[in-house]
């Protein structure tokens, strides 16, 4: 393609509260909240027939049932974002913003 991109964010990642898991859960989409009962490992490694049995067999309340043991959810914090930018016609270069207090700093660096 003529033009990229590319954004990497750093920061800190925590576990969600439990408050915030339940609200996120309810928010899904019955396809989701079902993916996330369902799709094991045992289930993709099945031949297309069979996974899409496996699929139709299901028929839970998606939205009553409770979240998946598997599922969990996590916050992630910024720090930084670096946005990255090319393409044919010019340099590439990174925009960089820092968080400091309450606002965010920002300097161009080369690509």
């Amino acid at each position: 393609p003529g033009f990229t991109r590319q954004l990497v964010v750093r920061g800190d990642v925590v576990v969600e509260d439990a408050d915030a898991l339940a609200r996120a859960w309810a928010a899904r989409s019955d396809h989701l909240r079902r993916l996330a009962w369902l799709n094991t490992d045992d289930l993709a490694g099945l031949d297309l027939a069979d996974r899409r049995r496996g699929w139709a067999a299901d028929v839970r309340d998606d939205a009553a049932a409770p979240p998946a043991p598997s599922w969990v959810g996590y916050r992630l914090r910024p720090a930084e974002l670096t946005f990255w930018a090319g393409g044919a016609d010019t340099a590439s270069r990174r925009v960089r913003y820092t968080r400091v207090g309450d606002g965010w700093q920002h300097r161009y660096l080369a690509g």
